[in-house]
């Protein structure tokens, strides 16, 4: 499933949606906002994306390297576990 959205920053949700979406994520890491996307599309509810500006924030101590692997198992995981069915999309 491709979803076309470059980044993601997710704030708005009607109660019905999010009652349905947040209950199942896997992901508490950084790739939680992909998973509410993918569980978003599983579910076929609209999604808009905005754009924004992002602000450097001097002195920050994330590690580039442990980040990018990070997520990319999270990126793994979410496609793997919902395409095997190993995570629950609720969807009907």
């Amino acid at each position: 499933m491709k979803s076309g959205i470059r980044s993601a920053v997710l704030n708005s949700f009607q109660k019905s949606d999010s009652e349905r979406i947040f209950p199942r994520l896997n992901v508490n890491r950084w790739a939680f906002d992909l998973e509410v996307v993918v569980l978003s599309q599983y579910h076929e509810l609209a999604i808009k994306e905005i754009p924004v500006t992002w602000n450097e924030i001097p002195g920050s101590k994330l590690s580039l390297l442990t980040a990018t692997l990070s997520m990319l198992f999270d990126i793994v995981r979410i496609r793997g576990y919902y395409a095997l069915g190993v995570w629950n999309t609720g969807r009907k």
